[in-house]
């Protein structure tokens, strides 16, 4: 239940980790010139806005549910139709955004095989498993963070 201990702990932590990827996805473009036009750009513009839907949907997750679930437990528990129907779309848009990202670093030959597991963890950021931003935000730190961020201190 969205009320416990818990559950809201893991939705901050969630919110955060989608915090911190959309302000570093922000900055990217800055040093990464091959997503400021044409494909990469377009690539960023759905990355980023998958992660900001998603980062929205966690931010009602911990700042509306709970005080929903006082007034009325059964939306919260059976869902409300609209807002299942909009994380689904949200984490769709994330996960295409992102699988597009790495491959316009991959096509620009900035990112190897991690390009690929960030491939791989936008795939799993649309599934239906718990905690599906978890691989992707371990992805995005290695293939962006780490990666880059080496090549471009080299």
């Amino acid at each position: 239940m969205v009320t416990n201990g818990l559950g809201i702990a893991s939705n901050v932590a969630a919110l955060a980790a989608l915090i911190a990827m959309a302000v570093g996805l922000a900055a990217l473009p800055a040093q990464v010139q091959a997503l400021r036009h044409g494909f990469g750009r377009l690539a960023w513009i759905v990355g980023e806005l998958g992660t900001i839907l998603v980062a929205g949907g966690y931010w009602s997750s911990v700042f509306v549910q709970p005080g929903l679930a006082h007034v009325d437990p059964r939306a919260v528990s059976d869902g409300i139709a609209s807002v299942t129907a909009g994380f689904v779309v949200s984490y769709m848009v994330m996960g295409l955004g992102w699988a597009l990202i790495a491959i316009s670093l991959l096509r620009a030959k900035l990112i190897g095989v991690s390009g690929w597991f960030l491939i791989l963890a936008s795939v799993i950021a649309i599934s239906p498993a718990p905690m599906r931003y978890l691989p992707l935000a371990i992805a995005v730190t290695v293939a962006c963070g780490f990666r880059l961020g080496r090549r471009r201190s080299a």
